[in-house]
């Protein structure tokens, strides 16, 4: 008797959920070029410009109102063509903002790195931001900000790939 409560209590618990539900995940990538030679005193920033949303893929203009909110959900910084250890990089923090409005910049993504050794890859946490207004126009802008544990050994190509979530009402 007290496993069949049980059972019914945690299938009530389970089915109610205040989630909103999942509409479409977005993902954007853009490339950008860490230089040899830089220092671990500053933090240094690599703008990239007009990152293309593909907004329109997934929605059109017409019921962009049944989005509630977007969200950053995963994002990695990667080395695609050089053998890069990312133990290297201390510390990372990716804002966007609509290119319209550039004092409007939101935290997406961000790593303090403690403990990192042998990474291939950065992979960032997400910040809690609304990213709606940004992500609803063709492009954005971003930066993504680094500090490095020492000097950069050699030049980097590097990718920053960003996966967003869309939630309805």
């Amino acid at each position: 008797m007290i496993k069949r409560l049980l059972l019914l209590f945690s299938l009530f618990y389970l089915s109610c959920s205040n989630e909103p539900p999942t509409l479409f995940n977005l993902t954007t990538e853009s490339e950008f070029n860490i230089p040899a030679g830089l220092d671990n005193f500053q933090t240094h920033t690599f703008f990239m410009r007009n990152v293309p949303t593909r907004i329109h893929s997934y929605v059109n203009s017409s019921n962009t109102g049944s989005i509630s909110g977007i969200f950053a959900n995963r994002a990695n910084i990667e080395a695609p063509f050089t053998n890069f250890d990312f133990s290297f990089v201390r510390m990372a923090v990716i804002n966007i903002w609509d290119p319209g409005f550039p004092e409007d910049k939101k935290e997406v993504f961000f790593m303090d790195l403690l403990n990192n050794q042998g990474r291939e890859e950065l992979q960032l946490f997400s910040s809690l931001s609304n990213v709606k207004d940004i992500l609803l126009n063709d492009t954005f802008d971003a930066e993504v900000r680094l500090l490095f544990r020492g000097f950069t050994p050699t030049a980097i190509e590097s990718r920053l790939t960003m996966n967003f979530v869309a939630h309805g009402k």
